[in-house]
């Protein structure tokens, strides 16, 4: 499957983008408003790779160590590559939803929502 261009905030309909965010608060209600504003930050940096799998962009202003991460949809549950054993705070990273799995769950309700131009 092609890679699609990177998304870029003003593809995405402000609307869409606020509906989506209501969206992703009540689907992750223990999830503070700094980790929303960290997945609506990373949402420009989604790119689909394939059907179940996305590469967000690593931003060191955000912490990340790496490029990029894969997030990709295993068995009906969201896995990030910072999860994986060898990496540094995996552990922790493991027992709750990175922002990285957030931002990937935020772009596809705003894609479903038909904010993106794409779409």
């Amino acid at each position: 499957m092609e890679r699609e261009a990177c998304t870029t905030l003003s593809q995405i309909s402000e609307d869409a983008l606020r509906l989506a965010l209501a969206k992703l608060r009540a689907r992750f209600r223990g999830k503070s408003k700094a980790w929303l504003k960290r997945c609506a930050k990373r949402l420009k940096d989604v790119q689909r790779v394939d059907v179940d799998s996305w590469a967000v962009k690593g931003r060191p202003e955000l912490g990340d160590r790496y490029p990029s991460y894969l997030v990709r949809v295993i068995d009906g549950r969201y896995r990030c590559s910072c999860h994986s054993p060898y990496r540094p705070y995996a552990a922790k990273r493991r027992r709750s939803v990175c922002s990285h799995v957030g931002s990937v769950v935020l772009y596809r309700l705003v894609k479903r929502l038909g904010g993106l131009g794409d779409a």
